[in-house]
């Protein structure tokens, strides 16, 4: 069986994609970045998820560090790709179909960004995206993809979908005739996303695979192994657990109510009104310098008392905000010291930028996934390091019920003492 790469676009999509393959029994290996690739790729793993961690970046930078990493990668054999994409497309998605396009000899992409399970539908062209509450956004997707290629776009409408894999490939080949290489295919329901994950897989070679978690599922759904691989928790023996939040959403700060309620933590507070270059290592001191004891408690609480990014997408925010990405930097180098001095052996990290920021200060550059606790919710073997490994639960910020994270928490101490 040929390799499987996915490449995505932030962390968090990466394992919840790469998710999707160790759920049917093949092992699945998430890289950090695609510095992780020569060190740390494996042909024993059938499956490598690379955060590229180019949503942030600029069109220009995201379509070279896409291609650069497919030149990397097809070095290496023979693979099956899956250019994984924001399902309410955020990010700089056609400039990275447009770097495998460069890279990879393809006809045409057909892209199929629904997620239903997740409220993400596409009914004539139109991405509907349903909150939490009940309130919907809609995205013209064939005018947003055509706004940014002079490639042409063209629809695969749900009629033709429903009409099975044969009528899709037949309608993509027929609207590739005509000149266009980028198709937006409709999807109502997961079964629809089934029939365009057979098409592709019909059509490997030619199509470059476009979607969210929703299309990777049916792809992984048709490669199921008959004897699925059994993921062994390295780290089974939890000794102290250290929960890091970055984000004040709302959603996120109702988890966090609800995990001091419930559990016996030790919380440290990182103050960041004004905290500044020259004054973190002050503040950071000051806030670490209590000595604790874990024993007796469920683990160490990392937080901050100001960080906020908001629904608009990590590029409005976090990451182009030099005070936020100071606080970003605080908080990672807590994690350092925590590390350093206490016997960690289990991290709960919310937010994708968060967990990236845990895992480069600890100089962990691979996730070998092993379960997924709560829809959403990813658990794995971090390492990379010569002697040191994690396991660690990640999620998005906002994302989550709000036991969330005490059921995150629950699964890293599942087996301590066992």
């Amino acid at each position: 069986m040929k390799s499987i790469i996915i490449i995505a676009d932030d962390l968090t999509g990466a394992c919840d994609t790469g998710i999707k393959f160790h759920n049917v029994g093949l092992k699945t290996r998430v890289l950090t970045g695609p510095h992780a690739v020569e060190p740390f790729f494996s042909s024993d793993v059938p499956v490598i998820s690379v955060n590229t961690g180019s949503r942030c970046l600029s069109t220009k930078q995201a379509k070279q560090v896409v291609s650069s990493l497919l030149a990397t990668m097809r070095d290496k054999g023979d693979f099956y790709l899956y250019k994984k994409v924001d399902s309410v497309l955020r990010g700089n998605v056609m400039a990275e179909i447009e770097g495998v396009f460069d890279t990879l000899q393809r006809d045409f992409a057909i892209v199929a960004s629904a997620f239903p399970k997740n409220g993400r539908c596409v009914r004539g062209g139109v991405l509907h995206i349903c909150g939490p509450q009940g309130q919907e956004d809609t995205v013209d997707v064939l005018s947003l993809f055509q706004s940014q290629t002079e490639r042409r776009c063209a629809h695969i409408d749900l009629e033709i979908v429903r009409k099975g894999a044969k009528a899709v490939c037949a309608c993509a080949q027929e609207l590739f005739n005509g000149g266009a290489t980028v198709l937006l295919a409709d999807a109502w329901e997961q079964e629809d996303l089934d029939i365009l994950a057979e098409a592709v897989m019909k059509l490997d070679g030619r199509c470059i695979p476009v979607g969210s978690a929703g299309l990777a599922q049916s792809i992984a759904a048709r490669l199921r192994t008959e004897t699925p691989e059994v993921q062994i928790r390295e780290n089974a023996a939890c000794t102290s657990a250290l929960v890091v939040v970055g984000t004040r959403h709302p959603a996120t700060l109702h988890q966090l109510q609800y995990l001091k309620e419930r559990t016996d933590m030790k919380g440290y507070v990182i103050p960041t009104k004004d905290i500044t270059q020259e004054t973190l290592p002050t503040v950071l001191s000051r806030v670490l310098e209590e000595p604790i004891n874990p024993q007796g408690r469920d683990g160490i609480l990392l937080t901050t008392s100001g960080i906020y990014y908001g629904k608009e997408s990590c590029c409005a925010s976090l990451l182009r905000n030099e005070h936020n990405q100071l606080i970003l930097e605080a908080l990672g180098r807590g994690v350092e010291a925590l590390a350093n001095t206490q016997k960690i052996s289990g991290i709960v990290a919310t937010g994708g930028d968060v967990a990236m920021e845990v895992l480069n200060r600890l100089h962990l550059y691979w996730i070998d996934l092993l379960n997924e606790p709560m829809p959403g919710i990813v658990a794995g073997n971090a390492g990379g390091s010569p002697g040191r490994s994690f396991l660690i639960t990640t999620k998005s910020g906002g994302f989550g019920d709000t036991d969330a994270l005490v059921k995150m928490l629950q699964y890293i101490k599942a087996d301590e003492g066992s």
